[in-house]
């Protein structure tokens, strides 16, 4: 068993004293149903959250389980423009963006090359491409984050949890806003919203936003060398509603995104290792510099993305409930050229390409028959993927000659799904509330792979075989999940449930290998939790505790250039979160969440390529990656009375999370070690609060620390990304 650090006993002692302390105004009265993570409200109440995280509307409050829910009021004045920036305000949730995709976990389960642990949507969307779940980052109305297994309602791939982003619906008035920013890296940022109704039936929204930031956070020491970490994006979203009849609303929505720049980049964290250089002699001229923000790649790095999505929502009222469908279309498509090893030489850069074209329908009906609130629906999917990855190997690398190429070629990996789902609670006496679902799903999967490589001249390459020769894997997955449970509301202030549910990621092929599938991981999670109001709607309170047991869980893992999901026979999950919030006055409001988990492998044993002399590892009660055992984030802010010029205010975030691991042989090399961050926010708002300006310092300590980590058993080296820097900046809005 890891042990537990003198620091991490500190952290987790400093910021327990916080939250008791918001806790321990609990012994007066209590009031409406809110969340933990709330806003300011009127005087020295909270701001009841609504979410529909179940499918229908209910105050984050209502929810049996851990659901954290964070306005736009919190998202604008935090400065959240990213998962990234959000996992600095929820609890147990990492995510690192590495190689140009963003990894999220919760409670230590993510996603691998097989799929996404974490389900995300958009306005009820399911996004099939996570990496652009960003550009709904602009004009949001909240993001709900669930945690733990939502397979009930959100199927397959939400073994970890849900993230919800949902943007600002079109209204009947007409307005809108404008927002310029600036950053240190040159950073530029502009901003447009435009509420227009048409008349009195239909109502427009328009959303552009672009970003630039010309100086890369990762600067290059190499003469003449690129800097990364940078790049330009302009995306844009439309919404039109328009009630079609007095119990019939249509929404539209159409969303792209453009977006390129050196974001896809590597740097070193550990130099070759000695069986590497020995196979590739060359290695051994390698400089190597693994200082935080510092690259020493000499090969070009580039990318371009595109994004585009449109989804119709019919929206029927009926006199029991509600009958919505949500027809979905979405295209992706990614270029970019990296330098794939790191180092000063030439030994693996790559050119990529990925597409996925997708259609989704869900159609569900809620709504309350006697004393059951339900919701029952059907969900399709059909998925169309293709992805390459070319290395160019002009030194040679591993047995190949100077001068070669290998090309892995995946033309086809199509997903078709179906699923049907039924979820309810029954309103049994008095407070007792019971839980039930089901889902069922099939999902049948057909993947075309193969490789080959030669030699590349000046325009002309010769074929000199494969090593995996071109297959066509077709799979087939059934699942059925559920939860059921119980809740009580002790009055209308304060509830407790507990709920078993279950989850299930389908297995998938390694199109980077021959032969070599993976099975589907699955879950059987137990949670017990509370949620209360005290003090007039002053305090909010939410705790929990979770226990998961997984079977065949899912982890990826490079072998040579090959990039592979494999299976852990067993791993377990235990933990405990408390988030709470407290408005003593009209001045102050506090929010803070604190999180401690044991995520550890209990039936799994794996050779590290980075070190195979120590052969074949037993890793039972090894820590899985992305699982920091304690984490914990502080907010403070305070809002001064109205002013001759307007109000002010000034806010503290701070968030600590003890040793990270990336890797599942639990080397301290594979590790980011504890570390905290605080960013500092002032904010003036005029007195009509027409015109706003925030002036904000993130990382104000420029504290380094790894958000990703990889490795190449060909190099022989661990590579990562890097958390972002300090930086200074100034927003200015003005509304209309």
């Amino acid at each position: 068993m890891q042990r537990i650090s003198k620091g991490d006993l500190r952290a987790a002692a400093a910021s327990t004293a916080v939250l008791a302390t918001l806790a321990a105004a609990s012994g007066a009265h209590g009031a409406q149903a809110t969340g933990a993570a709330a806003d300011a409200g009127e005087g020295s109440k909270l701001t009841e959250v609504v979410v529909t995280a179940n499918r229908r509307e209910q105050s984050v409050l209502a929810v049996p389980a851990s659901i954290t829910a964070l306005s736009a009021k919190t998202l604008e004045a935090r400065g959240i423009q990213s998962v990234n920036d959000l996992q600095f305000a929820v609890p147990s949730f990492h995510a690192g963006t590495l190689t140009g995709s963003t990894n999220i976990a919760i409670r230590g389960v993510g996603a691998t090359t097989g799929g996404p642990g974490v389900a995300e949507s958009v306005d009820g969307v399911y996004q099939t491409v996570t990496a652009v779940a960003d550009i709904a980052q602009a004009d949001l109305q909240r993001v709900e984050v669930l945690r733990g297994p939502q397979g009930t309602l959100y199927g397959r791939n939400a073994n970890a949890g849900a993230v919800n982003f949902i943007t600002n619906a079109p209204t009947g008035t007409f307005g809108g806003s404008l927002l310029a920013g600036y950053a240190q890296y040159h950073e530029y940022h502009l901003q447009g919203v435009v509420n227009a109704p048409l008349n009195e039936s239909v109502r427009t929204r328009l959303t552009v936003d672009w970003r630039d930031r010309q100086d890369g956070f990762v600067q290059s020491v190499v003469p003449g060398g690129q800097s990364v970490d940078r790049g330009q994006s302009l995306s844009g979203r439309l919404r039109v509603t328009a009630d079609l009849s007095d119990s019939l609303k249509f929404d539209l929505g159409v969303s792209g995104l453009h977006a390129t720049g050196p974001w896809e980049y590597l740097t070193n964290y550990s130099a070759p290792n000695a069986g590497a250089i020995v196979t590739n002699p060359f290695l051994a001229n390698a400089t190597f510099i693994s200082q935080p923000w510092r690259t020493d790649v000499n090969d070009p790095v580039t990318s371009r993305r595109d994004y585009e999505s449109v989804y119709g929502t019919f929206t029927w009222r009926l006199p029991f409930g509600q009958l919505k469908s949500i027809t979905a279309y979405q295209n992706y498509g990614y270029v970019a050229q990296n330098d794939g090893d790191g180092l000063n030489l030439s030994a693996a850069p790559y050119d990529t390409r990925k597409t996925d074209r997708a259609l989704t329908e869900e159609l569900n009906l809620s709504g309350r028959w006697n004393r059951l609130d339900f919701v029952a629906g059907a969900f399709y999917l059909d998925e169309h993927g293709a992805n390459a990855i070319d290395y160019h190997f002009k030194l040679g690398l591993t047995g190949l000659p100077p001068g070669s190429y290998l090309d892995f070629e995946n033309p086809t990996y199509d997903t078709t799904s179906y699923a049907v789902f039924a979820d309810g609670t029954y309103h049994l006496l008095g407070g007792l509330k019971l839980i039930a679902g089901a889902r069922y799903s099939r999902d049948r999967i057909t993947a075309t792979y193969g490789n080959t490589f030669g030699l590349e001249g000046v325009g002309a390459r010769i074929p000199l075989g494969a090593f995996c020769p071109t297959e066509t894997d077709r799979l087939t997955f059934d699942s059925v999940t559920g939860r059921a449970g119980a809740q009580y509301d002790f009055d209308a202030h304060h509830n407790a449930y507990f709920t078993y549910s279950t989850g299930f990621k389908a297995g998938g092929a390694n199109i980077y290998s021959c032969q070599n599938d993976f099975r589907p991981e699955q879950i059987a999670s137990y949670e017990l939790g509370y949620k209360g109001r005290w003090l007039d709607d002053a305090v909010s309170l939410g705790v929990s505790g979770f226990d998961y047991r997984y079977t065949n869980f899912q982890l990826q893992q490079i072998v040579g250039l090959s990039l592979n999901v494999t299976n852990a026979a067993a791993a377990e999950v235990r933990g405990v979160e408390l988030e709470a919030a407290w408005r003593p006055d009209s001045h102050w409001t506090v929010n803070g969440n604190i999180a401690y988990i044991r995520a550890v492998y209990t039936d799994f044993a794996n050779v590290d390529g980075l070190n195979p002399q120590l052969g074949l590892q037993n890793l039972d009660g090894r820590t899985l990656n992305n699982a920091p055992r304690t984490s914990a984030d502080l907010s403070i802010a305070y809002r001064t009375d109205p002013l001759s010029f307007g109000r002010l205010t000034f806010r503290v975030d701070s968030s600590y999370r003890s040793r990270i691991y990336f890797r599942e042989f639990n080397a301290a090399i594979d590790s980011q070690a504890p570390y905290g961050l605080v960013n500092l926010t002032a904010i003036w708002d005029s007195p009509s609060e027409r015109y706003e300006a925030r002036l904000y310092a993130t990382n104000l300590a420029n504290q380094a620390y790894v958000a990703g980590m990889g490795d190449s058993t060909s190099i022989g080296a661990r590579y990562v990304s890097w958390g972002s820097p300090r930086q200074v900046g100034i927003e200015l809005r003005a509304r209309f």
